[in-house]
């Protein structure tokens, strides 16, 4: 099974949604080589109320195990602690993520010899700055 089987299992079974805090970030559409692009805006109607608790617990602690960052031309990298949990966490705040704010590129990925994974979070013009908007105090803290 490939990482993104795995990711799309995961969006499947969490069915996850926004945090409200992202919904200070930009409401603004894009228009790229005349075709429209979905604004740099959380979906809020994406979660039920009780899938928003958990992926705001899994922000919490996803972020919480961040062991580095690195910043990306078009986002950020996240490496975490090791162990499976860290990854499953991932894995699971992915599949959230998919659906609340669907304009971000994904990636997980653990490589062989690295005793844990790398998350990043990257996209299209805009993105980077959404992070810094709506995660400023996960970013600040590496």
């Amino acid at each position: 099974m490939t990482i993104l089987h795995l990711l799309l299992a995961a969006a499947c079974v969490t069915g996850a949604t926004c945090d409200p805090s992202c919904a200070k970030a930009s409401r603004t559409s894009y228009e790229a080589a005349g075709t429209h692009q979905e604004p740099l805006a959380c979906r809020l109607d994406a979660l039920t109320p009780e899938e928003r608790k958990e992926h705001a617990r899994l922000i919490d602690e996803v972020m919480g195990s961040v062991t580095e960052k690195k910043e990306l031309p078009n986002g950020y990298a996240f490496h975490l602690r090791p162990g499976a949990e860290a990854w499953a966490q991932a894995v699971q705040l992915a599949g959230f993520e998919r659906r609340c704010c669907p304009f971000f590129d994904i990636k997980l990925e653990w490589k062989s010899g690295d005793a844990a994974a790398w998350l990043a979070l990257s996209g299209r013009k805009g993105v980077k700055n959404f992070l810094r908007e709506t995660m400023p105090a996960a970013l600040a803290k590496r």
